[in-house]
């Protein structure tokens, strides 16, 4: 009786151990995105997709084509050269139904961080300049005596009061030893169909560094002609 027992044990342990256990997935998300290098390009750079790896030229002064992007959550970059075996690069999680601007920073290891930025019309139209502060204290942008602040790491945007040449003229201060003190003076020519981001950096002494990224608003596509008239 005692065999008999164990031997149902012994087949009942190992019939529990052929059921496996349900993988855990991730959701799938609908996204659309677009990539920029903070420093160097990103020649051989790609995402992963639902049938592999997508190749994508991530480049320091534009941004990419829109991806539109539908998969794991997790969103994942890889360094995929012509002769050389996929390495990972960096990794950010999506939101589904998420428009964003992911900003790749160069980090240990030769990764990258992932920053993401909203991206939706509304929240930076045409017209506008988005600054960054990436100076590490707080900053000030101020046009024409009206003045918006930016918290260390955060963002605002801007529509500049352009002269009738199109042109406006402002100046960036940075909070150093409890008093804001200019940094930059900032010059731009103001076009209706244009936007631009401006990364604030921290320059020598008070001063301030601008990394800019223009983008001109494309055209909507020419509906197709009818031919069967």
């Amino acid at each position: 009786m005692t065999s008999r027992l164990h031997l149902l044990l012994v087949l009942l342990a190992a019939s529990l151990a052929g059921q496996a256990k349900p993988e855990k997935r991730e959701p799938t998300v609908t996204a659309r995105f677009r990539a920029l290098a903070f420093a160097q390009p990103i020649m051989d750079g790609a995402y992963v997709g639902p049938k592999g790896a997508v190749p994508l030229l991530i480049t320091s002064d534009f941004l990419t084509a829109e991806q539109a992007y539908r998969g794991p959550a997790t969103l994942e970059f890889v360094r995929k050269p012509a002769d050389g075996a996929e390495t990972p690069l960096a990794s950010t999680q999506l939101a589904d139904g998420a428009q964003v601007i992911l900003l790749l920073i160069p980090a240990e290891g030769g990764r990258q961080r992932v920053v993401q930025l909203p991206d939706r019309e509304g929240d930076f139209p045409w017209g506008t300049i988005r600054f960054i502060n990436l100076t590490g204290r707080q900053a000030l942008v101020r046009y024409d005596g009206a003045s918006k602040s930016i918290a260390a790491n955060g963002e605002a945007v801007v529509r500049p009061p352009a002269n009738p040449r199109g042109y406006a003229s402002g100046q960036i201060l940075t909070l150093v030893d409890g008093e804001l003190r200019p940094g930059y003076n900032i010059r731009t020519f103001q076009q209706a169909d244009v936007r631009a981001i401006y990364f604030l950096m921290a320059g020598q002494g008070d001063g301030v560094l601008l990394k800019g990224i223009e983008e001109r608003r494309q055209p909507d596509p020419s509906p197709p002609v009818r031919t069967d008239r």
